[in-house]
């Protein structure tokens, strides 16, 4: 009993080395990053007053919004860009409320919300120039087509729309629409009038985000590991791993594609057709309720770099998870978008085949990110006001 206690006693005492060195080793860290390089915190994206790291704030009805009446310097590689959020919270310039004139208020995540680029880079500034319509963004970073419908009823039909470009990103938005953490989300129920049913409205404050948030914009520890992070797709696997106590996550598993590649497959399993469907039954709400408002349903399909290759991204995925190029339709997620909203009797332009043309000699989208460059809006702002001429919406 007595070499027990001792062994334990020993664990213990070990364990506190361990883990007050890993501690020491963070604060010396923290030290060295502060005095050989002070402007790390700066990197990334602040205020122009350097004061502020995060342009997202907690919304009580939607998760989270962007803090308004404030511009913002971000960056993207070598790249940067200013986000100018507006009194209503939007990267736009402040729209009017008159009847007068011809509106299109667009809807969707960063892309709509125009990320990367400058706003008169955004594609739905490119639109307006080519159409000489207003364009109104009301799109958030990271919003999937539940908080995009949610905050169309609430703040886009203010604007007295003649139409609205609901965008749909194929990288994220199916996803997205089954995300149920910290924001609201609907769930399929026929009992319902719509086919939705909404959940946590309004929405917890939650912890975990809050901890982040301040970690990483005090912490030049923590904004260092992000980094290493947010480009490791091991150390995302391990961490996985280790938080589920499941080594399978460090493997290849089909099980663990990412959930885009998933949309792309020829058949779909029956997770990936109830996220189908999930999607379906919202825009056809959103549908819906832009005609009650007497404008113009746009559907707007945001392909994937993947969809592309672009940088290899695709033959990397099949590489890593063996995968055999004739189970996959890289065009199926737009074509199925497109289908359905036309039998909505809404239109709906897929960009992949636009932007497939023009990727052959120049990138569209940024290396290190997943968003358009500047030539990337320039072509789907140029796209859409052709769309628009063509079939005389208005």
């Amino acid at each position: 009993m007595f070499f027990l206690k001792r062994g334990w006693k020993n664990f213990f005492v070990n364990a506190g080395i361990v883990l007050a060195s890993i501690l020491v080793f963070f604060i010396l860290l923290e030290i060295a990053l502060r005095v050989a390089n002070p402007q790390f915190l700066q990197t990334g994206i602040r205020d122009l007053n350097g004061s502020d790291y995060s342009p997202i704030q907690y919304d009580s009805a939607l998760g989270w919004a962007y803090k308004p009446n404030k511009t913002w310097l971000a960056g993207v590689g070598n790249e940067s860009y200013l986000l100018e959020i507006n009194s209503k919270g939007f990267n736009n310039a402040e729209p009017s409320l008159e009847t007068s004139g011809k509106k299109f208020v667009f809807i969707g995540d960063s892309f709509t919300a125009g990320c990367c680029v400058n706003r008169s880079q955004a594609f739905y500034s490119v639109f307006s120039r080519e159409t000489g319509f207003e364009a109104i963004s009301v799109g958030v970073e990271g919003y999937g087509t539940d908080q995009e419908l949610l905050l169309l009823d609430e703040t886009g039909f203010q604007y007295n729309p003649n139409a609205v470009v609901i965008a749909f990103f194929v990288g994220n938005d199916f996803g997205d629409n089954a995300n149920r953490a910290s924001k609201p989300f609907f769930t399929l129920n026929s009992s319902r009038p719509n086919g939705l049913e909404l959940h946590t409205a309004p929405v917890a404050v939650s912890f975990q985000s809050n901890l982040r948030k301040t970690f990483y914009q005090y912490s030049f520890d923590f904004r260092l590991f992000n980094q290493f992070y947010e480009r490791s797709a091991f150390l995302k696997k391990l961490l996985l791993a280790i938080a589920y106590l499941n080594p399978s996550a460090l493997s290849a598993n089909p099980e663990n594609l990412p959930n885009e590649v998933r949309f792309y497959k020829m058949q779909y399993d029956a997770e990936t057709e109830s996220q189908v469907e999930l999607a379906k039954v919202i825009l056809k709400k959103a549908f819906e309720d832009v005609r009650a408002h007497n404008a113009t349903p746009v559907l707007l399909v945001i392909p994937s770099k993947n969809q592309f290759d672009q940088d290899g991204s695709w033959t990397k995925i099949k590489n890593a998870f063996g995968l055999r190029e004739t189970d996959f339709d890289l065009r199926k997620p737009g074509e199925l978008l497109c289908s359905f909203a036309e039998s909505q009797d809404a239109f709906c332009l897929d960009l992949t085949a636009t932007l497939g043309e023009k990727v052959k000699s120049r990138n569209a989208y940024y290396t290190l990110d997943s968003h358009w460059n500047a030539f990337g809006h320039e072509i789907a702002g140029k796209a859409l006001a052709e769309f628009v001429k063509n079939n005389s919406i208005s």
